[in-house]
């Protein structure tokens, strides 16, 4: 029976997928004759061409595999949507003479692709994802230095994203029901009540000596845990990094950063008269090591800034070997590497992965974080890790600034820290964020034109998206808003301007029918209606 099919030809053969009937499985049929033949009335089927003079030659790509493609092509091009019911196997054998041993193959590889879904007694569908949940693609990025100009756009972006009047998808911030507001009150009632005269001094430069000796107790990933006298606390994540930059750096140097980055960071980079330099980032993986060691060939660069863990805007987690051969480039070349690891404990599986500063044998990362993610960022809590390296500069800078930080919520932090609070809220938060993010990516996937891209982060709540050919994020971004939608236009993650087909949403508020409407609207928008 094979052999009789060895050299069997469709030229052309159409699957006609007729609209179904009553919410029966939709009929599929081959025919030789022409297509305008068989499509009675045509806006009641849909066509998908699975062979055009095409060989179903066993020595050529195997059946199962041609039919496996056909049926891909027919998902990427609209013909089944996401949530579609595909034809059955028998059906499929009866309509296009296969063996259903071919019809079976062809399903068990989209099924191992993601591309559709067997759901028990009842069929093969479309995966509710698809071909969107494919990454987006990397930009052909500059080879120098860039000055950056971006100021004014990043200004607007972040306020529009601030804008509690606009559908909360652009700002990186938790809306406030999962934040911890009554473990806080709680703390600051009992701080308020034991140490009110403390809370209302100044403290130590590198922070409240509390709260330091409880974070030299927590879960770093360090091979060695850091001392209490090793850490300093700063207004948030953001003095952290630029602490660290002004320790490692001079106007006119040029800092390595991933690309797409994290718009703030250009901020900093341009207020400090730096440049900036493009790695190539991946969107699942994050900085590219061989990028950055061709970045660093260039004498120019004297730092290096990323985001190991769940980096913003793609989401992206790097893999251990990364993080190892990074480590080992900077310090190979005596360049300081500046780790931002402000979401590293928002993983939604129960491994958190050890940051770069694990391999840190001589001193050439400056860890950074922050509980602006967690905790709140209204507390202005932050912490760096200098090393020895760097420790006396960067606490000359902190001291020269900003003299010390907040007493206040420091202590209120530590007391969360101390009952054991702090590892309570991440467990319920993880939890809640990785389901905002499947509602996020699925509501993309019913509402976005085919075409998108979009990462599937492990941790976190930011979602990169990249838009159809001819898309403009920034077009996107300027009709959202009229729509009162917050979001953000890819350009401004770049130095040069790239990624202006791509934008950033955030998973940050509970979904709601606000957000689904919101999702529907920016997909309509972006289809140009």
């Amino acid at each position: 029976m094979r052999n009789s099919r060895t050299k069997q030809k469709f030229s052309p053969v159409q699957i006609i997928l007729d609209a179904p009937q009553n919410g029966g499985e939709p009929i599929l049929s081959a025919t030789q004759s022409s297509v305008s033949d068989a499509i009675r009335p045509a806006e009641q089927r849909q066509i998908m061409d699975i062979s055009t003079n095409t060989d179903l030659d066993r020595d050529a790509t195997p059946r199962y595999r041609q039919l496996a493609d056909h049926i891909l092509a027919g998902i990427d091009d609209g013909t089944y949507a996401p949530g579609d019911k595909l034809p059955s196997v028998r059906r499929l054998q009866r309509r296009l003479n296969l063996s259903a041993a071919t019809v079976t193959s062809a399903y068990l590889t989209l099924e191992r692709e993601g591309v559709v879904e067997a759901r028990p007694r009842s069929g093969y569908f479309v995966a509710r994802l698809e071909a969107k949940s494919k990454p987006p693609r990397r930009e052909t990025l500059p080879t120098t230095p860039s000055r950056i100009a971006i100021s004014p756009m990043a200004r607007t972006v972040e306020a529009s994203a601030l804008d509690n009047r606009l559908a909360p998808l652009g700002a990186a911030v938790l809306d406030s029901s999962f934040l911890p507001i009554e473990q806080m009150a709680k703390n600051t009632r009992l701080l308020a009540r034991t140490e009110m005269a403390d809370a209302l001094s100044y403290g130590p430069p590198n922070g409240a000596r509390r709260l330091r000796r409880e974070l030299a107790r927590s879960q770093w990933g360090f091979p060695d845990p850091p001392g209490m006298e090793e850490i300093i606390l700063t207004n948030g994540c953001m003095e952290a990094v630029s602490l660290c930059l002004r320790a490692t750096t001079r106007p006119g140097d040029a800092v390595a950063v991933e690309s797409p980055v994290f718009f703030g960071f250009l901020q900093m980079i341009e207020n400090l008269g730096l440049y900036a330099m493009e790695v190539p980032t991946d969107p699942v993986t994050g900085m590219d090591p061989d990028g950055l060691a061709r970045v660093l060939q260039d004498d120019r660069v004297r730092a290096v800034l990323t985001i190991p863990s769940f980096q913003n805007p793609t989401g992206a987690l790097m893999p251990i070997e990364n993080r190892q051969r990074i480590c080992q480039m900077v310090t190979k070349r005596r360049i300081p590497l500046i780790e931002d690891n402000i979401y590293g404990d928002l993983h939604y599986g129960e491994t958190r992965l050890p940051p770069i500063k694990h391999w840190d044998r001589d001193g050439w990362v400056l860890y950074c974080s922050s509980f602006s993610k967690t905790v709140g960022p209204g507390l202005r809590v932050g912490v760096t890790i200098p090393g020895p390296r760097f420790a006396e500069r960067v606490t000359a800078l902190k001291m020269g600034s900003t003299l010390t930080s907040a007493q206040f919520t420091q202590l209120a932090l530590a007391n969360f820290l101390e009952d054991g609070g702090y590892q309570r809220h991440l467990r319920k938060l993880r939890v809640a964020l990785q389901e905002n993010m499947r509602q996020l990516r699925q509501s993309i996937a019913r509402h976005f034109p085919q075409g998108v891209r979009m990462t599937d982060p492990k941790g976190g709540f930011i979602l990169w998206v990249e838009l159809p050919a001819g898309g403009d994020g920034v077009s996107l971004y300027e009709a959202a808003v009229g729509e009162g939608i917050a979001i953000v236009p890819g350009s401004v993650c770049s130095p040069s301007g790239s990624w202006r087909r791509c934008i950033r949403v955030s998973a940050g508020s509970p979904w709601s029918e606000r957000l689904e409407n919101a999702v529907a609207r920016l997909g309509e928008l972006a289809r140009g209606g």
